[in-house]
């Protein structure tokens, strides 16, 4: 398929998380590719998604009121405190779509005014002049077998920059979180792809701090071995055409 054709299927969401992204590894993948590669080949094979957790509808939504914030119309909610209530249960069962609560969409309204008036990050997205969502495909390792994708959530072209919009439960843990969802290899992946620089910026969603976290050479080398690493238990246990090792027959010793 031509590139560019491909890159502005993939614009829409259907198509980036539906069978035509699949085609492609992500960041988002790595973490079920070295936990259990046999549940991600079981996944992959039968097209499964899993549910979106709370917190990722929430990320999904914040996102949205920054940078396409004519699709939040589309969101269904409830108005009840917490998800621990007869009335969520109800309204899930009933739903056949994602939602959130009122609360969370008004929290992440509040959190999306409080970044946006940063002048600092306000300039570095510039909102009328960047692009927002756009997908890119490519190799990200010398000699790979496999292609990645990625979904910038702002490309500032003017200043080869790419910006990815994080929130965070702990500003004073994020450096903890920073490695334990693999936003470091996410970080190698992009830079890669795009070519690009690459800057986090970080809003806590209980005090409304903001950072704009540096990224060390050690952090982008680590991110670099742990797609190596990925692409080499895809080989092994994922890839048809790969090693045809069976993750299921995994022996774990360890000692006690």
């Amino acid at each position: 398929m031509d590139k560019s054709k491909l890159i502005k299927q993939l614009q829409d969401d259907d198509n980036y998380y539906g069978k035509l992204g699949q085609s492609y590894l992500s960041n988002s993948d790595i973490l079920e590719l070295m936990k259990n590669p046999q549940k991600f080949k079981i996944q992959k094979e039968s097209g499964e998604r899993e549910a979106p957790s709370p917190e990722m509808l929430f990320g999904r939504y914040f996102h949205q009121e920054i940078l396409e914030p004519e699709k939040t119309s589309e969101w269904e909610t409830v108005n009840v405190k917490s998800r621990n209530t007869k009335a969520y249960q109800t309204k899930k069962a009933e739903s056949n779509s994602d939602f959130l609560l009122d609360v969370e969409v008004e929290q992440a309204k509040r959190m999306a005014d409080r970044l946006m008036n940063v002048k600092e990050v306000f300039d570095m997205i510039d909102i009328t002049q960047s692009d927002k969502e756009v997908p890119e495909v490519g190799m990200v390792l010398d000699g790979s077998r496999y292609l990645w994708k990625g979904k910038a959530d702002v490309f500032n072209r003017e200043r080869n920059l790419v910006v990815d919009l994080k929130t965070t439960a702990s500003m004073k843990n994020f450096k903890n979180s920073f490695y334990s969802y693999n936003y470091h290899s996410q970080a190698y992946i992009y830079s890669q792809l795009f070519d690009a620089n690459y800057q986090l910026v970080v809003i806590d969603k209980n005090t409304f701090q903001i950072a704009m976290p540096e990224i060390s050479d050690y952090a982008i080398e680590k991110g670099q071995e742990l797609v190596r690493q990925a692409e080499e238990q895809y080989y092994k246990y994922v890839d048809p055409k790969g090693a045809g090792e069976d993750a299921s027959q995994h022996v774990i010793k360890f000692l006690i």
